[in-house]
């Protein structure tokens, strides 16, 4: 490492070293953090390289020092790599998708750069999971003479190994693929090592295009009838309970929740009730666009159950007109469009009694075809809330079969007002039926549902 560098890091062991470079493991004389200082000593290697470009997508990097060589300063974090992670920990199918899309996001911005530098970077032994489960790249590249004319094959066979590893734990040996992937997955790998992509953007392109992958991520294009029907009769069902108990919940909301106060403007403003009460006929033909979306909205599902047996987050599947008939609770949540975590709606909650209150936000119903496969299984289950005011609340899920409640699991939580905290519950179905969830809530405080999702866990 070059004299001037010494000013600022205290070399401490040699991490990696070949002909064209050394990395050496350093601690930071000011902060004693420990980093890792690539020095490139071949700079025929890095002619016309961005380095800015290469600092700003790979996060770990915290800065590049160019002078007779160039010195690339990564963060040294003792991180699991993938294949450890993954081999070794409980890992949800969501979260596996979550990695290969942050590696395809990274893909895309490395695109420019050459194929060695790309195919280092995503090398297996270079992605990390930190403490808090995201993935990331070292930032440690290897400049190594076999590596320096590779092309985009190895970069899309490197692709395929570490697709591979992320979704089951082990690389590919001799071209086998595991039987465990879930078909959509297994394509993109097959299509990687057939060499046929020519472009970064093919690939993730129909990694995106995927069921799994829409599964997963509610924007969707399947979403939108339903959303659409949802919000008009969303718009009616609360027409209805504003002329029941409108006044109470305008002057306990105003004292309460004072950013609320928009959309009870606009609810009790000056409209004209014809505007509020829409005609019968109207309602008849939405409730069948709405039956028939949900419809198409299975068949999509049904078309790959390989992939929507591992994960499932949609308020739809949860919370509609049919789950909402079927239960016996007094108090219901409505769906609200104004606020959500994800997609365009969330749940919404307000208790307006001086106690505790129990309000029924959703159902996950066993006896469906979509949820059948949860049937004696240890599952997930999860949601995000934020509320009006910092406030707790309870979580209550009841197992029940034949309408008895068989079992009942609950958790309390801190609710946050500017945050959505991410609550979840384990739970054994065993021979249940049905799940009704519940939030238990104090007085005067609204809340909201959102981003609702059921893992199998491994």
């Amino acid at each position: 490492m070059e004299n001037n560098l010494f000013d600022k890091y205290n070399a401490l062991d040699s991490y990696f070293k070949n002909e064209n470079q050394e990395i050496w493991v350093c601690k930071n004389i000011e902060t004693d953090k420990l980093y890792l200082v690539n020095s490139i000593i071949n700079m025929d290697t890095l002619q016309n390289i961005d380095f800015e470009g290469l600092a700003t997508a790979i996060g770990d990097i915290e800065e590049i020092v160019r002078n007779e060589s160039v010195h690339i300063i990564t963060q040294y974090n003792k991180y699991s790599n993938i294949k450890d992670y993954i081999s070794t920990n409980k890992v949800k199918i969501s979260e596996q998708v979550a990695y290969l899309t942050s590696i395809s996001n990274l893909i895309l911005k490395l695109k420019e750069y050459p194929e060695f530098i790309i195919v280092s970077l995503i090398n297996v032994n270079n992605l990390q999971i930190n403490n808090v489960g995201k993935i990331s790249s070292s930032g440690v590249i290897i400049v190594d003479n076999d590596f320096l004319n590779m092309n985009k094959t190895y970069v899309f066979q490197q692709m395929a190994n570490v697709i591979h590893v992320i979704f089951s734990g082990t690389e590919i040996v001799d071209g086998k693929i595991s039987s465990g992937i879930p078909p959509g997955i297994k394509k993109l790998i097959n299509k990687c090592l057939n060499d046929e992509y020519f472009a970064y953007e093919d690939f993730v392109s129909d990694f995106k295009a995927t069921k799994i992958y829409r599964l997963i991520n509610p924007e969707v294009q399947e979403s939108k009838k339903i959303h659409k029907a949802r919000k008009k009769l969303t718009r009616r069902r609360r027409v209805g309970k504003i002329k029941r108990s409108g006044v109470i919940v305008m002057a306990i909301l105003l004292i309460t929740s004072p950013f609320i106060i928009p959309t009870l403007a606009e609810l009790f403003g000056d409209k004209k009730e014809v505007m509020m009460i829409e005609k019968e006929q109207e309602l008849k033909k939405e409730n069948i666009v709405l039956a028939e979306s949900n419809d198409k909205a299975k068949n999509i599902v049904s078309q790959d159950e390989e992939e929507m047996k591992n994960y499932i987050d949609n308020i739809t599947y949860f919370f509609n007109d049919e789950v909402i008939n079927k239960v016996n609770a007094e108090n219901i949540g409505n769906v609200d469009t104004d606020k959500y975590f994800n997609g365009d709606s969330s749940i919404n909650v307000v208790n307006i009694k001086n106690e505790k209150t129990e309000f029924f936000i959703g159902s996950i119903d066993l006896t469906k075809d979509m949820f059948s496969y949860l049937k004696g299984r240890n599952v997930d289950v999860s949601m995000r809330l934020v509320s009006s005011i910092d406030t707790e609340g309870t979580i209550l899920v009841k197992g029940k079969k034949e309408g008895n409640i068989l079992t009942t699991v609950s958790k309390k939580m801190d609710i946050s007002s500017d945050i959505w905290t991410l609550n979840n519950l384990n739970i054994d179905t065993g021979k249940c039926e049905i799940f009704e969830m519940y939030l238990e809530i104090d007085p005067k405080v609204a809340i909201w549902v959102d981003s609702f999702s059921v893992d199998i866990l491994k």
